[in-house]
């Protein structure tokens, strides 16, 4: 799951929800239970994805009325809402004769969409917003996002995917009220350790750790800042961030937590490696761990020149962005290991490793087929760039309780 964010610097880290670009946005309350929905404002409905020819043009309300609607707000680039996909088809498929509506929206190009839709099928009239007209009439700010309708035209609940069952939807079509968790759209807060007008909280040096709220997270790190600010955290992102370790080279050995955390760092002198040390030694302690690295051999992916084409060009960029996803990559500013970082988990579950000898920050806009290594690698090609794969010594970071 990706968003649009400063490569190297932030790095959204998310469960089950991903959060689009317009990150970093407080709660959202403009949807209310019982309340009648803002208005549908779709450009147009992808060709082919309505189950019968439509002569009517985009939905309305107003069309809409006397059916219940299971409108779904999801993205390309979110993998968990390309997962419910299939949930999605079965409940079309059982209420195919019934008097309910599945309409799937997406804010991306026409192309995008249709990809992603080609190669993982959807049973839904699905809803082009490339303007982001629906998104923002509806305060949507992580993806995916339900919003059930009932027979009356009212909003019935505002909630996730996993939790419209077929019951949920016969409770609808009965007429009986239903009760379902609330997707708040509450996303992550980066600047919760901030306080007057935008200032930095006073410390000299300082680690706050506290629960969070957050349905999505976030962190970021300035470099030369000495401050680490974090929102919506797992444990082991903690320590991934403390440890400075790909997802993939920690090995969890201690017992799951679900708790999400927020954490506030400060480094005297703008030391990022203290400020790293200082956020290590307090998780260690308040979770009552302990850590070591283990050599390991393991299946690397090294990420290097081709020897031929062009290669990326050179970023006059000050600052890093980057959209990472299941269609492409577009990065402005990124050195080449904070790419191959990007690239991990793209191309299986071993690490991309930097092997290019390139140096300096690079722009590339690449695309690519979502799933699709060989589509991956025709994509790298265009830049001068492939990956191979190598079996070497790999550095774990084992996490396990202090006790053992």
């Amino acid at each position: 799951m990706q968003t649009l964010a400063r490569a190297g610097l932030t790095l959204l880290l998310l469960a089950s929800t991903t959060t689009l670009p317009e990150a970093f946005v407080r709660e959202d309350t403009r949807l209310s239970i019982g309340a009648a929905p803002p208005p549908l404002v779709l450009r147009a409905l992808l060709e082919g994805s309505a189950l019968e020819a439509r002569s009517e043009g985009v939905p309305t309300w107003e069309s809409l009325r006397d059916q219940v609607v299971v409108l779904e707000f999801w993205a390309t680039w979110c993998g968990s809402c390309v997962a419910a996909f299939p949930h999605t088809n079965e409940l079309a498929e059982r209420f195919a004769n019934d008097p309910v509506r599945f309409l799937s929206i997406a804010n991306e190009p026409d192309d995008e969409v249709r990809a992603v839709v080609a190669r993982y099928p959807l049973n839904a009239w699905i809803g082009l917003d490339s303007d982001g007209a629906t998104f923002d009439a509806y305060g949507v700010r992580i993806v995916p996002f339900v919003v059930l309708v009932d027979l009356d035209g009212k909003v019935a609940a505002i909630t996730r995917p996993e939790s419209v069952t077929a019951r949920v939807i016969e409770d609808l079509l009965d007429g009986n009220p239903i009760d379902l968790p609330l997707a708040t759209n509450r996303t992550a807060d980066l600047e919760w350790d901030r306080v007057g007008a935008g200032d930095l909280t006073p410390a000299f040096a300082q680690v706050v750790l506290k629960r969070s709220e957050s349905e999505s997270g976030a962190h970021t790190s300035a470099p030369g800042s000495g401050h680490i600010v974090g929102d919506g955290l797992f444990p082991q992102t903690l320590f991934q961030i403390a440890f400075e370790v790909e997802s993939h080279n920690l090995v969890w050995n201690a017992p799951e937590r679900e708790e999400l955390y927020k954490v506030s760092v400060f480094a005297p002198r703008g030391d990022d490696q203290l400020a790293r040390s200082l956020l290590r030694a307090t998780l260690t302690s308040v979770f009552d761990l302990q850590t070591r690295w283990e050599n390991v051999e393991g299946n690397v992916l090294m990420l290097r020149q081709t020897g031929s084409g062009p290669l990326p060009a050179t970023s006059t960029a000050t600052a890093g962005q980057s959209r990472v996803g299941g269609n492409g990559a577009v990065v402005v500013g990124v050195s080449m290991d904070q790419f191959a970082m990007m690239l991990s988990g793209m191309v299986g579950r071993a690490s991309v490793q930097n092997d290019t000898g390139l140096e300096g920050r690079f722009d590339m806009s690449l695309r690519w087929t979502p799933g699709s290594r060989k589509s991956i690698d025709d994509a790298l090609a265009t830049v001068g760039l492939r990956i191979e794969n190598e079996v070497r010594t790999v550095r774990k970071l084992i996490v396990e309780p202090a006790s053992s």
